[in-house]
C-alpha cells in the first residue's frame, strides 16, 4: 500500500509536468520556472491527499492453513484494523501464528523510515520463526531469540536498517498464561470486566525536545552504540476466559488513555459487536478526534 502511495505521487507529479510541457508555454520553460514547480508540487500534494488515509494493515498469518487456524481459534478470537496517515514511511504489520495447539502469537510492528518495509517483511517471518524454535517462554530465552533478528537485519539488511526500523508489541498465548513481548512504544493493554489489569510501558524517554524513543529494531545509524536498543521487555500473566488484550501503536496512544481504550473495548464487547469492528471503529474514533498518524490495532479475547 505504502508503495502504492510512492507511485501515486510520482505519478501526479509526471502528469502535471507533461502538461505543462506540452504547451506553448512549455517551450518557454527556462522563463516560467515558477510555474513548472507550481504545477509540480500541486500534483505531488494531491498524490499525497488521495491515499491519507486508505488501509494500511498487513496481516500474515504464518503457514497459513486449517490446523494452524484452527489452533488460534481455540485459544483466541481477534479482529484487527488500520488506516494510513499522511507520513509515506510508516509500514504496520501483523504476524498471527500457531506453533502448536497450546502456543499461538500475535505480534504488531510499526515500522518507521524510507526503508521500513524491508524490516516488517522481515519482522513478519523471522520474529515468529524465532519464538517457535523456543521450549519455553521465559524472559532469558526471548530476549536472545529477539537478539538473533536484530543480527538478521545487520546482515541481510544493512543498509535499509542503518536509518529504518520497526517497534513491535507481541501476545505469546499458552494455556492459562500469556507472555508479552515488547520494544519501544506500541503498547499492550490486558482488560479484564472492565478492568485493567497490565499495560506495558513504553521505551521512551524524556529530554527537552519532547519524548525520546529508547528502544526500536534497526536504526542502526542511531542506536548502534546502544546495547539495549533492541531488548524487549518480557511479562508472563495468568489469563482466564474472556480477557482483552488491546495492542496498538503509538499514535493511537497519543489520543486514548489506557482507562479510556478500556473503557471502549468494554462497552462494545457488552453490546456483542466483534472484535474485527470493535477494532476498527477504535482507530476511527482516534482519527475523528485529530489524528492524522498510521493507527493500527489489535484485538484480542481469550478462548
Amino acid at each position: 500500500m505504502n508503495e502504492l502511495k510512492k507511485l501515486t505521487g510520482c505519478g501526479f507529479l509526471l502528469f502535471w509536468y507533461a502538461k505543462f510541457m506540452y504547451t506553448d508555454e512549455g517551450l518557454f520553460m527556462n522563463f516560467h520556472l515558477k510555474k513548472i514547480f507550481k504545477y509540480l508540487l500541486f500534483g505531488f500534494s494531491l498524490g499525497s491527499v488521495c491515499f491519507a488515509y486508505g488501509s494500511s494493515l498487513d496481516i500474515k498469518i504464518i503457514d497459513n492453513n486449517a490446523t494452524t487456524l484452527k489452533s488460534i481459534a481455540n485459544k483466541a478470537a481477534w479482529g484487527a484494523y488500520g488506516v494510513d496517515g499522511k507520513a509515506f514511511e510508516n509500514y504496520h504489520k501483523v504476524a498471527i501464528w500457531a506453533h502448536s495447539a497450546d502456543r499461538v502469537g500475535f505480534s504488531l510492528f510499526d515500522g518507521s523510515g524510507n526503508q521500513a518495509s524491508e524490516i516488517t517483511d522481515g519482522a513478519q517471518v523471522q520474529i515468529p520463526t524465532a519464538f517457535g524454535q523456543l521450549n519455553r517462554y521465559d524472559s532469558p530465552t526471548i530476549i536472545t531469540a529477539v537478539a538473533s533478528f536484530q543480527k538478521w537485519l545487520k546482515k541481510y539488511h544493512a543498509i535499509a536498517s542503518l536509518w529504518s526500523g520497526s517497534t513491535m508489541a507481541a501476545v505469546l498465548i499458552t494455556p492459562g498464561a500469556a507472555t508479552l513481548v515488547h520494544v519501544g512504544d506500541s503498547r499492550i493493554v490486558v482488560e479484564r470486566d472492565g478492568q485493567e489489569i497490565f499495560s506495558t510501558l513504553d521505551h521512551v524517554s524524556m529530554t527537552s525536545s519532547g519524548f525520546n524513543l529508547e528502544r526500536v529494531f534497526g536504526h542502526f545509524g542511531h542506536f548502534d552504540k546502544n546495547k539495549d536498543a533492541g531488548v524487549p521487555s518480557v511479562y508472563r500473566l495468568t489469563v482466564q476466559k474472556g480477557d482483552h488484550f488491546i495492542i496498538a501503536s503509538r499514535a493511537l496512544w497519543t489520543i486514548f488513555s489506557t482507562e479510556e481504550a478500556i473503557d471502549f473495548v468494554y462497552y462494545e464487547r457488552e453490546n456483542n459487536i466483534n472484535l474485527s469492528d470493535i477494532a476498527k471503529h477504535l482507530v476511527s474514533r482516534a482519527q475523528d478526534l485529530g489524528c492524522n498518524e498510521t493507527l493500527s490495532a489489535i484485538i484480542i479475547e481469550i478462548q
